[in-house]
């Protein structure tokens, strides 16, 4: 499994939880297709937790955008073969499609969450 989890602050459970519940609450609003790039081990967990509630409901989509990280186990393999879509964009491109993001954020990597908010894209930020 890939190490790359952005230095976490918070324990992964933690994380996971708020993740769910940020899922579950767009979900609420009638938000039901996910886009997930996979790019750290924290966008596996956010395709997985979709992809479970997706069994539940099918109005949940999932389409997976691939970034370059390398996984070693079979975590990438497995969100792959269970989305709905493979889309092939960068950040700019999935953010103008979508209706609100959801970011697991701690400090770095700030380029997509300020071009969503220059496309006034809700950003709904979870610490990690």
């Amino acid at each position: 499994m890939s190490n790359l989890t952005f230095g976490l602050k918070r324990p992964e459970d933690e994380i996971k939880v708020d993740l769910e519940n940020a899922i579950l609450d767009s979900i609420k609003n009638c938000r039901t297709t996910f886009i997930v790039c996979i790019s750290t081990i924290i966008d596996i967990w956010a395709a997985k937790i979709i992809l479970r509630l997706k069994s539940g409901n099918p109005d949940i989509k999932l389409i997976i955008t691939p970034g370059i990280e390398q996984f070693t186990d079979d975590s990438f393999d497995f969100v792959v073969s269970h989305a709905d879509y493979l889309f092939h964009a960068d950040n700019e491109k999935v953010i103008d499609s979508v209706s609100g993001v959801i970011a697991v954020y701690n400090g770095k990597a700030l380029d997509p969450i300020r071009y969503a908010r220059s496309c006034h894209t809700p950003v709904k930020y979870i610490g990690a």
